[in-house]
């Protein structure tokens, strides 16, 4: 409480002369004095988040509620009481963390103030890391032998392992791999047809390369050996009466 000044028969200070057969009265008022709270909003941004404190609603809910972008400040008429604290939803991909406070009685979201007390409360948010898999998968129906061990995989310029989450920060990236002859890749997933995919602040995506083994081809040519070199020289013709028939041992 805050004392005011002394008054009637007092002066400011407390002081009266009283004669003697004189009755005087003094008079002093005490005010209760207004607790104060401020709230603050801080944002950690390790992993390319943008989000501003503003982007979230600070409460203090109570006897006296308060309010505010980014944050709030109780005014001179704030009573004394129990406040529960709280945020709005802000912009996805942000985790948050506890409420502190400096000041006041903390117990989980409520901070308590008496008469006369400051308290300054505050609650951080992070951005969450975003997480990208590259998995590669290899088809082999024309006889290839290649393995997933063959094509090594890349975001951008890291090297990852095939159906291992990593985590990067926000922005776009090219997911390749070093290619093998005689297989053909097609990317699938979150990435577009040419590998390109882009990660916010939260997300967790997933790219698939796929190489499948393309089959051999196989020209025969008949034709008039005609000086018995047993190659085709400059004019010597092609033979097209002649059926030819081409076995791997079991199959024509």
């Amino acid at each position: 409480y805050a004392a005011g000044d002394w008054g009637m028969d007092c002066n400011s200070r407390g002081s009266v002369t009283v004669a003697l057969g004189e009755t005087k009265t003094c008079t002093i008022t005490n005010d209760d004095i207004a607790p104060s709270l401020t709230l603050t909003k801080y944002v950690e941004l390790d992993y390319g988040g943008t989000a501003v404190p503003a982007n979230w609603t600070l409460y203090a809910t109570g006897p006296t509620s308060i309010s505010g972008l980014g944050g709030a400040v109780s005014g001179s008429n704030f009573s004394a009481g129990t406040y529960p604290l709280s945020e709005s939803t802000g912009p996805t991909g942000y985790s948050p963390g506890s409420w502190g406070c400096t000041g006041g009685t903390l117990v989980g979201n409520n901070v308590t103030l008496g008469l006369g007390e400051t308290a300054s409360c505050y609650i951080t948010n992070a951005d969450i890391q975003p997480l990208l898999t590259v998995t590669k998968v290899v088809i082999n129906d024309n006889g290839g032998e290649a393995v997933v061990s063959d094509f090594p995989l890349f975001v951008d310029t890291t090297s990852v392992t095939s159906g291992i989450q990593n985590g990067f920060n926000a922005g776009t990236y090219t997911v390749s791999e070093t290619s093998q002859t005689g297989y053909t890749g097609t990317i699938s997933g979150d990435c577009d047809a040419n590998g390109s995919v882009t990660l916010a602040v939260g997300d967790v995506k997933a790219c698939t390369i796929t190489n499948d083994d393309q089959p051999g081809r196989l020209v025969v040519t008949k034709y008039n050996d005609e000086n018995g070199d047993g190659s085709q020289n400059g004019e010597e013709s092609v033979l097209s009466d002649w059926t030819i028939r081409v076995s791997d041992g079991e199959n024509i």
